[in-house]
């Protein structure tokens, strides 16, 4: 549910990462989440996606797709192998509430500082 009151977007502590996402989602209705960050040295990248619940939503498509993606807990890891040097790299992520509600959820690339975030999903 995209509009001036849902869309939202969110920096880490240290402005390494910034999180573009809709704070009001609808359940079973895909939203998008735009993760950009700045690779400051060749090499692997890891984006974590910890969730208050592990069946609060279902991962869909990623662009560009991780060179592998695995889940532990309540945290989804996209693993990103060869990044080149960029100032601006940006990650696509759709997802799809599974369960109303208000979830707590937090987003990070490698250690860097993480970006705490709410969505409210109607039924």
């Amino acid at each position: 549910s995209s509009g001036a009151v849902s869309d939202v977007e969110k920096k880490n502590e240290a402005k390494s990462l910034t999180l573009s996402y809709e704070r009001f989602g609808r359940r079973q209705t895909e939203s998008r989440m735009a993760l950009t960050f700045p690779v400051t040295s060749e090499g692997k990248y890891t984006l974590s996606m910890t969730s208050e619940s592990s069946d609060a939503y279902e991962p869909g498509s990623v662009w560009p797709q991780p060179d592998s993606m695995y889940s532990r807990g309540n945290t989804l890891f996209l693993v990103y192998d060869r990044l080149q040097q960029t100032d601006k790299f940006t990650v696509l992520l759709f997802i799809t509430p599974s369960k109303a509600g208000k979830w707590t959820n937090s987003i990070r690339v490698n250690n860097e500082p993480d970006i705490h975030f709410w969505q409210f999903i109607y039924p």
